[in-house]
């Protein structure tokens, strides 16, 4: 809610900025630089990921394809019950989808295939 009011403030004052220029010149680069910076952000935010496996049924399925959002860990951590794609460091083309199932100083175990937090 606040990122989209600021890109609501800053795409106002951007349009207010090119209105009150009168150089077309000028008009027509600060317009063709905000849209560039733009692309970049949302270049940068989304990622494509697909789903191999079933360890995520039934939210995701084998082949589905996910749009990934790196915007919310900007401002803050990954927490409890959070989707996450995690990046295989030695091939980061691989990539890997699953939920946090627990937060740091979190005690977990494992009995007899139940995972207890």
């Amino acid at each position: 809610m606040t990122l989209a009011l600021g890109v609501l403030i800053v795409t106002a004052l951007v349009g207010w900025l090119v209105n009150r220029l009168r150089f077309p010149e000028l008009r027509a680069f600060l317009i063709g630089a905000f849209v560039a910076l733009m692309l970049v952000e949302i270049g940068t935010t989304f990622h494509h990921a697909r789903i191999d496996g079933d360890s995520m049924a039934p939210l995701f399925r084998n082949g589905d394809h996910v749009l990934v959002s790196t915007l919310p860990y900007r401002f803050g951590e990954p927490r409890r019950e959070d989707v996450v794609a995690l990046y295989y460091p030695l091939n980061p083309v691989m990539s890997f989808v699953e939920r946090v199932i627990a937060e740091e100083g979190d005690a977990v175990r494992i009995v007899d295939g139940r995972v207890y937090v």
